[in-house]
């Protein structure tokens, strides 16, 4: 008998999906996805899902740590329960990426077409539109109230 009579070719093992215990969704469900931010760690996506406007992280390093980092990030996302933070939605591994509610302040309850979807644009906005001075003497009173104590938001709003 051959010595290559005994030898068996390798099978190939079929990658398992791993459930990390999140809501999953597929990337290929996005409509009209557009990237509106980007970084050195991913970018970041509005787009369509399930005829809501959503939003997705993307993550841009193919790192075994990276990745790590990414699915802890969406542990704790999925986790935190908060009103203040936008709701975590899904997970999918295929691009490493992870969706959640899209929110944005609109002034026109106050009369004025305009909405923004950041703290930086909430203040240029505010700042260009209206008097900010008269603001810092209300952040004063409710700094106070709260007993809000930061020697660097005291002294921005006194200059």
């Amino acid at each position: 008998m051959s010595k290559l009579g005994s030898f068996k070719v390798p099978s190939l093992i079929k990658k398992r999906r791993i459930d990390h215990g999140l809501p999953t969704f597929s990337w290929n469900s996005l409509r009209n996805v557009e990237e509106i931010g980007s970084g050195s760690y991913g970018s970041i996506h509005r787009a369509i899902y399930d005829k809501e406007t959503v939003v997705v992280k993307k993550l841009k390093g193919e790192s075994s740590i990276a990745k790590d980092r990414f699915l802890k990030e969406a542990k704790l996302l999925f986790e935190m329960k908060r009103e203040s933070i936008s709701g975590f939605l899904g997970f999918t591994e295929n691009p490493y990426s992870l969706m959640m509610e899209y929110v944005m302040f609109d002034f026109q309850p106050f009369g004025i077409e305009k909405s923004v979807t950041n703290i930086g644009e909430f203040y240029h906005f505010i700042d260009h539109e209206f008097d900010f001075k008269s603001l810092a003497d209300v952040l004063v009173v409710c700094i106070r109230d709260y007993s809000i104590t930061s020697t660097t938001t005291v002294s921005l709003i006194e200059t």
